[in-house]
């Protein structure tokens, strides 16, 4: 009981864990877009602080995933 109880515990942290993923790097893409803009004297300039944004925002993309898996899976135990 003591290890089922353990485990939801876990799996619900790793759970709110990859859910956070996404909202946070895309908000770390329009930090880093509006940064680029503020800060001309950086010694790399425009395209390493546009890099940075590109960069977050794929990794956005990429953790989005886990924001539909759990559509999909309420979706088929409705067709079960």
């Amino acid at each position: 009981m003591q290890t089922d109880m353990r485990f939801h515990r876990n799996h619900r942290a790793a759970r709110v864990l990859a859910l956070s993923a996404s909202p946070i790097f895309a908000v770390m893409a329009g930090l880093a877009m509006l940064q680029s803009s503020a800060s001309p004297l950086c010694s790399s300039g425009w395209l390493a602080a546009h890099s940075m944004a590109l960069m977050y925002a794929l990794m956005a993309v990429i953790h989005f995933g886990s924001w539909l898996a759990p559509r999909s899976q309420h979706s088929e135990r409705n067709i079960l």
